[in-house]
């Protein structure tokens, strides 16, 4: 079932085409500063549109999926259950699912790491408000059940059991509306405290969405046609020519869809006036959409236990379809606001599924785009775009730098390319060659571009023999299971998140029971590293950061020096500092320490607040045994854990 879904705009592969002009300067000028030569790239912040100049004019630049990389590739999450509905908040990070005879699950990070919540029931559906803090589920032949704490408590709505099939919300998560097999629309305008039953007929209600004030509704029937309702669900208008037991709407509720088992996609832009038939035809089990409409992904479903489909994407409103990712037995589907994240459950015909999430950046996850793979060349400007360096690409720029509007990724990560008020990959109208980040210490090394020749070296490259010093996202009170559960969780979250190097560990093989291990001591032993290995830092969740490394000794024994564990080249937290359990003493010189601290939460089998462990830090403003033992910490009180990912 679909619910309320927004916005996406990244920065794509792309490729030149015949696409009509849009509104803009004639001729190829530019205010001002003057005429911009034949083959010059802008982006026009008035149509939020990359153009180029084809001798006379300024030319659109269409939007291509572009290889594997948008929706291209699915990470599969949590456990196999019978999913039966998902939801996103606005950003992505706070996520809910819901299970068939089971539990409900949310996520804070993205879908990295999931925990049960609510009791079991047969939950049918689920949606989300913007900020992910109020949810509403349904029960088949149940109650509503309401959530204003992200999913950590349900109290259960209304007073009847019903045969909800799906329920939707407004942005705000006061406006909801539910429908019900063979039965009536219910809305409810306090975010689920009471219930009104809507419309005049009993209808064989199958999914509804809702637009993000929650005055326009779209709804679809078992083997029937659409209806719409202007009125928050007071009245509905049956819409003829129509067929979709899926629907979705964008935010303003005027970009509608719908699909049906064995049918073509729907699509309407008049708040469903007038719908269009598209061609792609498929055993539908959902579609999503952006908050302008322009963007939807509809997912395919098994078929009578015969068919599994795949992800299929559109970027122009639904004219045009690319089929994407693996063939699941796909359930349900949300995104982002920004639609760059995407989370899916799969399930069907009595088998069980997981649940999915990818992304929509315009480079496959975790890779790099290619900058010299068609005519435009994309990620760099070509000789006859008024900046001629063939060299001035992004993988010859610092990761996060911007010279001339190229974002930087030498070290690795995909380059961000909304860091600045161009909001593209490429070259703004009115910059040029005096641009003050383009220094030798942000090109790379033996590289000259525009007359400036680069200093900057990459970060090695880890092989086979090489190990990992990994920060987790996940955080934990006291009670770990000891250093053995230790271990299982450091194993279990590094699997489930993504980090810099995580590919090349995974190829070798180290991300396996015995070869993970927490940073940490229990009072009988201290875990230390492999003798005489060298350790690069990653962080979970941030695939770019990290890089640096150091050696152990022959006892497997880090070195206590100077150097700063919170930095962007080491382990990264954003906004947080991040502090991890680590059991450490205090007692390191040249080393870190072999010995434990006294504080230990009953050798980290306690979550007692009357109980404390000692903790490490890492900090960017001093090094030496802070980092291991900064400050002890009550052992119901959560953190982090640091881990080895030993070859």
């Amino acid at each position: 079932m679909m619910k309320r879904l927004t916005v996406i705009l990244v920065c794509l592969a792309f490729f030149v085409s015949g696409a009509p002009a849009l509104a803009a300067p004639q001729g190829c000028e530019i205010e001002p500063s003057g005429t911009r030569p034949k083959g010059a790239i802008v982006f026009n912040s008035d149509h939020n549109v990359l153009q180029y100049c084809d001798g006379t004019a300024w030319k659109a630049i269409a939007w291509n999926l572009g290889g594997e990389g948008c929706f291209g590739e699915w990470e599969a999450r949590e456990s196999d259950r019978n999913w039966s509905g998902v939801a996103s908040s606005d950003d992505g990070m706070k996520l809910v699912a819901t299970v068939a005879n089971g539990f409900i699950y949310v996520s804070a990070d993205g879908g990295a790491t999931w925990a049960e919540r609510a009791s079991s029931r047969n939950w049918v559906d689920v949606a989300s408000s913007a900020d992910g803090t109020k949810l509403v589920a349904v029960v088949a032949n149940g109650r509503p059940y309401a959530s204003t704490d992200s999913g950590a408590t349900w109290v259960q709505q209304d007073t009847v059991n019903r045969n909800w099939r799906a329920v939707a919300s407004s942005a705000d998560g006061m406006k909801l509306v539910g429908v019900v097999g063979s039965g009536r629309v219910y809305t409810s305008a306090n975010g689920g405290g009471t219930w009104q039953q809507q419309d005049s007929a009993d209808r064989a209600w199958s999914d509804v969405a809702s637009s993000a004030d929650g005055v326009k509704l779209v709804g679809g029937t078992d083997g029937g046609v659409i209806y719409t309702s202007s009125d928050s669900g007071v009245t509905w208008v049956p819409r003829a020519g129509t067929i979709a037991f899926e629907v979705a709407s964008s935010a303003d509720g005027s970009v509608l869809a719908g699909v049906n088992f064995s049918s073509r996609i729907v699509v309407s832009a008049d708040s469903g006036t007038s719908w269009t038939l598209r061609d792609v035809e498929a055993a539908w089990a959902g579609i999503a959409s952006s908050a302008d409409g322009t963007r939807l992904v509809a997912i395919d479903y098994e078929w009578d236990g015969a068919r599994k489909g795949p992800v299929y994407v559109s970027l122009d409103g639904g004219a045009n379809w690319q089929a994407r990712g693996m063939n699941v037995a796909w359930r349900d589907i949300a995104m982002s606001a920004d639609g760059k994240k995407a989370v899916a459950v799969s399930s069907g015909n009595g088998e069980t599924g997981k649940i999915y999430t990818s992304f929509c950046n315009g480079v496959s996850s975790g890779g790099v785009p290619d900058c010299a793979n068609d005519s435009t060349s994309r990620c760099m400007l070509d000789a006859d775009r008024g900046i001629g360096d063939p060299e001035f690409i992004a993988a010859n720029v610092a990761s996060g730098v911007n010279i001339l509007g190229v974002t930087g990724m030498l070290t690795g990560g995909a380059p961000d390319c909304t860091n600045d008020a161009t909001a593209t990959c490429t070259l703004d109208a009115d910059r040029d060659s005096g641009d003050p980040q383009l220094v030798a210490a942000n090109i790379a090394s033996g590289v000259n571009i525009l007359g400036v020749t680069g200093s900057l070296v990459a970060p090695a490259v880890p092989t086979a023999a090489d190990g990992y010093f990994v920060l987790t996202s996940n955080f934990w009170n006291g009670n770990l299971g000891g250093l053995s559960g230790a271990n299982a969780k450091c194993l279990s979250a590094l699997t489930a998140t993504a980090w810099k190097n995580k590919a090349v560990a995974s190829a070798n093989g180290q991300l396996v029971s015995g070869k993970v291990r927490a940073f940490l001591c229990d009072g009988t032993t201290c875990q230390n590293g492999q003798p005489n290995t060298k350790y690069f830092f990653a962080t979970a969740l941030d695939a770019i950061g990290g890089g640096d490394s150091f050696t152990t000794n022959a006892s497997g024994q880090g070195p206590n020096n100077s150097d700063l564990w919170g930095q962007a080249t080491r382990l990264t937290g954003g906004d947080e500092i991040p502090s991890y359990w680590s059991g450490r003493a205090q007692t390191g010189t040249t080393l870190w320490p072999s010995t434990s601290h006294a504080s230990r939460c009953n050798a980290w089998a306690s979550s007692a607040g009357g109980q404390s462990g000692m903790t490490g830090r890492a900090n960017t403003s001093d090094g030496g045994n802070t980092r291991w033992a900064v400050a002890t910490g009550t052992c119901d009180d959560d953190f982090h854990l640091l881990c080895f990912v030993d070859p």
